[in-house]
């Protein structure tokens, strides 16, 4: 896994490649260490649980 994320942060880095693979999206990808994602997963879940509360939804 550690050098799958190593290759994938290599591409992400070079210019060229991100430009080609990228430039039909509306996202910006940053790469990182697996522990990066999960922090970024566990940040955007809590926002999400925040917002439907906020929002008053439920689970049907």
């Amino acid at each position: 896994m550690r050098r799958w994320n190593a290759e994938v942060n290599k591409v992400l880095h070079d210019g060229k490649s991100l430009g080609k693979l990228w430039s039909t999206t509306a996202m910006t990808p940053t790469g990182g260490s697996p522990e990066d994602l999960a922090a970024h997963i566990e940040s955007k879940s809590r926002l999400g649980a925040e917002l439907a509360k906020l929002a008053n939804l439920k689970y049907d």
